[in-house]
């Protein structure tokens, strides 16, 4: 997009308008939302509902050597960070093992890659990539961690990660430069949850019920704030999970929803992401991109649409729902009935700067950009009556009834499990085509 995000790193850590301390932060273009709300609404609502680690923010105008760019939100990053994610961070443990063995000086991005990194690596079941982070005679840590759900044609240009016998990848945001024991122990732990989800009766081969190994509770949530906002990325990227040591695995924090709320009509997996009265998060698929190109591979599930068939995950999300998610569901509808006075002068600013509505003219440019808010307060104000409404009961969606278009997906499939097979048998997984 013309108007680009940024991630600022500070020289030293610094706490910016009362967010806590950190040298990371981010500024958020919401370019693709005229609202510039989206964000706004869908932070506001899960902090408010007492969920950890939510991303704080501020409205902001920027502006680089004097010139202006415009409207931006700045946030804090999902990181691990006492002011953050406040577990464990192990890139400080790995950082001082690799100085302990090469000195002061040593650099991280200078460790050799080691796994299944190549140019298909995303795509390719069972694997994991790692750094060369020396070897201690300590024990396995079992946090903390940062996992990020994350599209297989993105997973190459990241440093450490997995991916799971179902082909979903995950990227490692903390520790980054995952040691080859923390890759295999944390794929190890993921794996187990994601067998126990997509299993019969909820538990994996180990006798482990899922609420064993991931909170219920942070789980429900996560899927309850995302259907809300009709998040069409939930379960396939920006979709984060954090593991404290000795401590189960949790949902969140929250992350991206600028296409959200109504602002994405792509109709995937058969949903209509701008109809407020329809479910659309529990039904998602995994979206890959093959050896082929492009293709939305709709056959495998996401884990929050097989967490969603489930009658006592969804028990759940209807008890946190009622008991804590409506109340500040509907605290943020009230904010955003008077967020476009309050941004009004950013707003106009950032629609003369990149031509928003298509008119220069002040007037018409705020009477469209409240009619952009507007947009988001109707649908989140529907939606939030029709999830009270609605939740508690597992939602069936229309099988297939297009069998040309079913054959020639499970064609391309299969002709994409076969090529994986091939790289894999003749060891050229890490080869760059």
């Amino acid at each position: 997009m013309e108007k680009k995000p940024y991630n600022i790193k500070l020289d030293k850590k610094a706490d910016l308008f009362d967010m806590g301390k950190s040298k990371k932060w981010s500024l958020i273009a919401n370019h693709s939302d005229d609202s510039l709300a989206r964000n706004v609404a869908a932070y506001y609502a899960a902090k408010e509902a007492g969920m950890p680690y939510t991303p704080l923010y501020v409205p902001c105008d920027v502006y680089i050597n004097n010139e202006y760019q415009g409207a931006y939100l700045l946030t804090t990053r999902v990181e691990v960070d006492e002011t953050r994610v406040d577990i464990d961070n192990l890139d400080d443990v790995n950082e001082e093992i690799c100085i302990k063995e090469f000195g002061e000086d040593f650099d991280m991005d200078t460790l050799a890659k080691d796994g299944i990194y190549g140019k298909f690596a995303g795509l390719l079941q069972n694997t994991q990539k790692w750094v060369d982070v020396p070897a201690t005679d300590g024990e396995v840590e079992t946090g903390g961690y940062i996992l990020e759900m994350e599209l297989a044609n993105r997973y190459t240009d990241e440093i450490s990660g997995f991916v799971t016998s179902r082909s979903q990848p995950f990227i490692m945001k903390s520790p980054e430069y995952a040691s080859e024991s923390q890759i295999k122990y944390i794929s190890d732990y993921y794996q187990r949850f994601e067998d126990a989800v997509f299993s019969e009766d909820g538990k994996n081969s180990l006798g482990e019920h899922y609420t064993e190994i991931a909170d219920l509770d942070s789980l429900a949530k996560f899927y309850a704030i995302n259907e809300w906002a009709s998040n069409q990325d939930c379960g396939l990227t920006s979709t984060y999970f954090y593991k404290p040591a000795v401590e189960k695995l949790y949902a969140g924090p929250v992350w991206d929803f600028d296409i959200c709320f109504a602002n994405n009509g792509s109709g995937r997996y058969g949903c209509d992401y701008t109809n407020p009265k329809e479910f659309t998060v529990c039904f998602g698929r995994q979206y890959r991109n093959t050896f082929f190109g492009k293709y939305d591979v709709h056959e495998v599930p996401h884990i929050y649409n097989e967490l969603c068939t489930r009658t006592d995950f969804i028990s759940a999300v209807k008890r946190v729902w009622d008991t804590e998610i409506k109340a500040a569901v509907d605290k943020t509808n009230t904010m955003l009935s008077t967020y476009a006075e309050a941004n009004m002068g950013s707003a106009v600013m950032n629609a003369i700067r990149w031509n928003i509505f298509g008119t220069y003219d002040i007037a018409q440019i705020k009477s469209e950009y409240k009619k952009a808010v507007s947009v988001v307060y109707d649908f989140a104000t529907v939606r939030a009556d029709f999830l009270t409404d609605n939740f508690g009961t597992v939602q069936v969606q229309e099988v297939e009834t297009n069998f040309f278009l079913a054959g020639l997906k499970k064609i391309g499939t299969g002709m994409n499990n076969l090529f994986e097979k091939i790289i894999v048998m003749f060891g050229l997984e890490n080869v760059v085509f």
